[in-house]
């Protein structure tokens, strides 16, 4: 079945099966407070992500962290849910920090709106050869801003806001299996006109076209951001992965017991 097709409680449920699934849980134990730990062989150097899901929390580590996460697992009941804060406290602020602490809110297709920009604003989709504008847009914004925007020609698609062949707001879309995982970046010369909403949008549509979720991640404190993605039609369903909390451990952090 079409996304664009399904009922908004079927949509919900969609994306509570998907992420059961990936969890290696199921959509009824989403619903039961408590915490569950899964070791990921992909994360390595501390790293440290905790996914607070419905009322379930899924707390994944490396390799190289099992022993620490595994020996603070013990000490909690089953039905706490861990959040970074436990963590922190637990292994001290010398040997953990927390890097980030993300929200996520889905597109339900019916709720997609799109904007339109003023005359002389040309919004389209990017190409190889546009590699140059993203360059340029970049190296006008901070490292921060780039680092954590992922924009990329090689995602599965991008769209760009151009002003007299001036490249100044883009969008790209990572590939998430069910969804198409978004991150904007505007001049800082252009910002508060609404182009990021024009492109946003315009990458939304495109990605709902070919079967993908739109989804939209940014720190919980990032405003400017989620007030760009909320007019565009994101929303905020809490029973679903709605959170997310990465932690590192420093290196040669010791074992505590």
């Amino acid at each position: 079945m079409k996304i664009e097709t399904l009922t908004e409680e079927d949509f919900k449920r969609r994306i509570i099966g998907d992420w059961a699934h990936y969890f290696n849980s199921n959509p009824e134990e989403l619903s039961k407070p408590g915490s569950h730990y899964i070791k990921r062989d992909s994360l390595s150097d501390g790293r440290v992500i905790i996914s607070h899901v419905g009322s379930r929390t899924f707390v994944q580590y490396g390799p190289d962290s099992e022993d620490k996460i595994l020996s603070f697992g013990k000490l909690c009941p089953n039905d706490q849910v861990v959040t970074a804060d436990h963590l922190v406290s637990y292994f001290g602020n010398e040997n953990i920090h927390i890097n980030c602490l993300d929200k996520l809110m889905y597109l339900y297709p019916a709720n997609l709106k799109i904007f339109t920009p003023d005359t002389g604003v040309v919004v389209r989709k990017l190409q190889e050869e546009d590699q140059k504008y993203i360059n340029e847009l970049n190296n006008s914004c901070t490292k921060e801003e780039v680092d954590n925007t992922f924009l990329a020609l090689d995602e599965v698609g991008a769209w760009g806001c151009f002003i007299d062949n001036r490249l100044v707001s883009a969008v790209s879309y990572a590939d998430w299996g069910l969804y198409g995982d978004f991150g904007v970046l505007t001049h800082p010369e252009y910002r508060g006109q609404g182009l990021a909403k024009a492109v946003l949008s315009a990458g939304c549509k495109e990605a709902i076209f070919i079967g993908k979720i739109p989804i939209y991640r940014c720190h919980i404190t990032l405003f400017s951001s989620i007030n760009t993605a909320k007019p565009v039609g994101f929303s905020e369903y809490p029973t679903t992965y709605f959170k997310q909390e990465v932690l590192e451990f420093e290196p040669h952090s010791p074992q505590i017991t």
